[in-house]
């Protein structure tokens, strides 16, 4: 097919890819393509002077194709023109061929439908349509003999309306709208507009820096004029690139619309174009093996200077797409947009206010566009200001505007801005989360649940204290610390605890299944080219969904060395790169490593009156031996934790079992335990070898089962009182119901 496609017949193929859609099938058929006419206004108004019922025509059409059409089996990736379509197509190219015209139009297509054999399309015509044939393509010719070129796929009505306008809008900005700050990128920016060669500038920085807003404050120069001579009279246009894609199903429709765009805006004049994401032009249009794709249509439009472009987009894009361009990164001058300071966040936020507020129908209060600005740059990760302060700005905002308050005026406070980023950033922001008493309160409800290691919870809970009055470095971890001691002794426990008083979600890894070296990419993710490379490290989209946590790796001294290389890197600077190059920050997390080093030292008899200090600097040399000093000396402490000595082990007791109790109250039961069977759980389950956990498996197998069978089959179904007690012959249960 050699001819150009006429407006009119595009849009009803792209109507009839739709009722393709519709109908789950890969093929367009000519019923299909049809039905795509009978939806344009222009050839129903000609069809209906000749049918005999165009409405009992449509249905019997549609009846046909739903009940005959082959359906796709799985997703329809690609859609496809049928050999019966193709033939149509061939056959209208031949006709204006004949005829001299110079495109396939409506006319044509009917003319080639008319000559099908064992079409259904071809049948409903003569069945439907009561005049001879020539009738009807008369008509048809002279309904479409002043078809505009894209009226009717730009569907509006306004045939005067210039092509190139339909996918570019004037870049324009409010009366009170301006830039605040960004003059050396703007500065940039006008210097290379103003060049000779290669003028078209290119904003690259991350999601959310202001890339679009940098470009609007050009726009505003430009409507002032207060920009060199040589600028003086442009506008500034946005190209709509999703509009020139949109509906594009062939080879060749792209190229066709993307001149279409580019002569009208190269004709207009004086016109610098905005192409936002200009990545997504590379590539654009390709089909197979070709070379070709929109990106070979921009720049001869650069190179002859009839357009200005400037472009936006990440680093991340640049690099994959335009890097790789050669010719189109050659032509753009890249200006890197840095994230804003806090200070410049806060300057832009307050420009923003008053728009905000008048939207919305609040008031802000006084400090919270800076508490917006500092809260979100800690606590929202993975994206950038001066965004996520405006995002969360905006979201109080409309949530005081769905929940107004009852006193009359409505004001966005601290405490609605931290609940509003407790959602937003999953982190329990609220009082119940960081309610000061609660900080305060940490070492006694520590204590009270890990008992005999005062001095271990001494130091973590300092640590934690300086970490949130802000005098930690603000570059690395909250805290870190290396837990030493006996198995049993509270370790892992404490951090639970910590995790759960802290109100921060526990991520704890087993470092035993860390021990060989390939097992370091489950952290950070596989290197390219090997399997499982898009999906990243489970260390690090851990972190990144959960920045605010206690992070536990269990047994440290069982890992591979080149663990230890990632928790230096971690604890030197608080990120981590995966192998995608994403960044993890650790800057709010707690990090905890427990290790055995040293125990087995700590309980040799001791010469003199001290075997606390001896089991402490038996440990202490142990994990120096086990532990490069570089690692050691980065760690905020190393948190040795005591033996379990008789009394600890009497008030674990205690302990496990208002655990168990907790339980059955749920269920109605209450358990007392006589003197006996309390003598007897310490007597089994107390040990300096195996710890605390001795005595939890005490309850597990030798208690448990008792009071499990008597609420399966026995006298505590319905609930009720029983008492353990202790015989010679092991654990007993008592009715006392």
């Amino acid at each position: 097919m050699n001819s150009e496609i006429a407006p009119s017949v595009q849009l009803a193929l792209n109507k009839a890819a739709g009722f393709a859609g519709k109908y789950h099938t890969q093929y367009i058929t000519p019923e299909i393509f049809l039905q795509g006419l009978l939806s344009l206004e222009r050839f129903r108004s000609v069809l209906e002077g000749f049918a005999t019922s165009l409405a009992e025509a449509g249905k019997d059409l549609a009846g046909y194709i739903a009940a005959n059409v082959e359906k796709a089996d799985g997703e329809i990736k690609e859609l496809e023109l049928s050999y019966q379509l193709m033939q149509v197509l061939q056959m209208a190219d031949v006709q204006v061929s004949q005829s001299g015209a110079d495109r396939i139009a409506v006319p044509h297509i009917i003319y080639a439908f008319y000559q099908l054999e064992d079409s259904y399309a071809a049948f409903w015509l003569k069945k439907y349509v009561t005049p001879a044939q020539g009738d009807l393509l008369s008509a048809l010719n002279e309904a479409y003999a002043d078809e505009p070129s894209g009226t009717e796929a730009q569907g509006t009505g306004d045939e005067s309306q210039k092509a190139w306008m339909r996918s570019c809008r004037p870049l324009v900005t409010e009366p009170d709208w301006r830039l605040i700050g960004r003059e050396k990128e703007i500065a940039r920016a006008l210097l290379v507009l103003c060049r000779k060669q290669k003028g078209n500038p290119v904003f690259v920085g991350e999601h959310g820096v202001g890339k679009t807003a940098i470009v609007r404050g050009l726009a505003t120069l430009l409507e002032k004029g207060d920009v060199p001579k040589r600028l003086q009279g442009k506008k500034l246009y946005s190209l709509d690139f999703s509009s020139v894609i949109s509906g594009t199903q062939f080879r060749g429709d792209l190229e066709r619309r993307m001149k279409e765009v580019l002569d009208g805006v190269a004709a207009e004049g004086n016109i610098i174009l905005f192409i936002d994401n200009i990545h997504e032009i590379v590539g654009a249009g390709r089909t197979g093996d070709s070379a070709s794709d929109a990106t070979s249509l921009l720049v001869p439009y650069i190179e002859r200077r009839d357009i200005a472009f400037i472009g936006a987009t990440t680093f991340e894009d640049y690099k994959k797409s335009v890097n790789r361009s050669k010719s189109l990164e050659r032509l753009f001058q890249k200006i890197e947009v840095e994230e804003p300071s806090r200070d410049e966040a806060v300057e832009i936020l307050e420009g923003l206010r008053g728009q905000f507020e008048a939207f919305h129908g609040v008031r802000y209060a006084d400090g919270v566009i800076r508490y917006a600005v500092e809260s979100s740059d800690r606590y929202v990760h993975g994206r950038f200001l001066p965004e996520k302060a405006i995002d969360l700005l905006d979201e109080s905002g409309a949530w005081l505007e769905m929940h107004p308050s009852e006193d009359g005026e409505q004001v966005v406070d601290k405490s609605l801005v931290k609940a509003v980023l407790s959602r937003i950033s999953g982190i329990d922001l609220t009082d119940k989360g960081e309610d000061e008493d609660a900080v305060y309160s940490l070492k006694d409800e520590l204590k009270k649940r890990i008992f005999g290691q005062d001095g271990a919870i001494d130091t973590v809970c300092d640590a934690v204290y300086t970490a949130k009055a802000g005098l930690s470095d603000a570059l690395k971890p909250m805290a870190s610390f290396l837990f030493v001691g006996p198995t049993g002794v509270g370790k892992t426990q404490l951090a639970k605890d910590l995790s759960d008083l802290l109100r921060m979600p526990l991520l704890r890894y087993d470092m035993s299944e860390y021990a060989e070296k390939h097992t370091v990419s489950k952290f950070i993710g596989a290197p390219a080219g090997y399997v499982g490379y898009e999906d990243g490290g489970i260390l690090v989209d851990a972190i990144r969904r959960s920045p605010h946590c206690v992070l536990l790796l269990d047994e440290i001294e069982k890992a591979h060395q080149d663990i230890y290389n990632l928790l230096l890197q971690i604890m030197d600077y608080g990120t981590l790169t995966d192998s995608r190059g994403r960044k993890a920050d650790f800057r709010n997390a707690i990090i905890i490593l427990t290790s055995n080093a040293g125990a087995r030292f700590a309980s040799r008899p001791s010469i003199g009156f001290s075997p606390e200090i001896h089991a402490g600097e038996a440990m202490g040399k142990e994990v120096r031996n086990v532990f490069a000093p570089e690692f050691v000396n980065r760690l905020s402490a190393t948190v040795v934790f005591n033996n379990l000595s008789e009394e600890m082990a009497r008030l674990i007791v205690g302990a496990k079992i208002r655990e168990f109790d907790a339980q059955l109250q749920v269920k109605g039961i209450r358990l007392t335990y006589s003197d006996e069977a309390r003598a007897g759980i310490l007597r089994k389950g107390y040990s300096q070898e195996y710890g605390a956990r001795e005595i939890e498996r005490i309850i597990t197998r030798d208690i448990k089962p008792l009071v499990v069978k008597e609420i399966l089959f026995g006298f505590l179904k319905d609930g009720g009182e029983a008492e353990v007690a202790c015989t010679a012959d092991g654990f007993i249960l008592k009715n006392k119901s």
